[in-house]
């Protein structure tokens, strides 16, 4: 399936997954409503740009809009997700020690 095919209806996926009107992804993203609907019928393309502002919308990569891929989240992000969501439970103060540490263990990884 060519991605041409496949980025209208993940568009659209992603939009009604998260109970977005097009008002709102419009007022939240600068992107005209007209252009958007657009975007989802299949009748216009956006560019580059637009593409790429609505994979970061919606948190998901632009090869997953596409069609190239067929997870919404390449495994790499997931871990960084993860491991982003561990550091924001940890208490404020006890951040900078988690981060000297996580500088001292790329050190040594580094060094070999």
């Amino acid at each position: 399936m060519s991605s041409l095919s496949v980025f209208p209806g993940r568009l659209r996926a992603l939009r009604t997954a998260n109970k977005l009107t097009l008002r709102a992804v419009s007022e939240q993203t600068n992107i005209p409503i007209t252009h958007l609907s657009r975007y989802e019928l299949g009748e216009q393309t956006p560019h580059l740009i637009r593409a790429l502002q609505l994979a970061k919308y919606y948190g998901v990569s632009l090869d997953y809009l596409t069609g190239r891929l067929n997870q919404s989240v390449n495994p790499e992000d997931a871990a960084l997700e993860s491991l982003l969501t561990l550091y924001e439970s940890i208490e404020k103060q006890d951040r900078y020690m988690v981060c000297e540490s996580l500088k001292n263990i790329v050190k040594l990884t580094s060094r070999g």
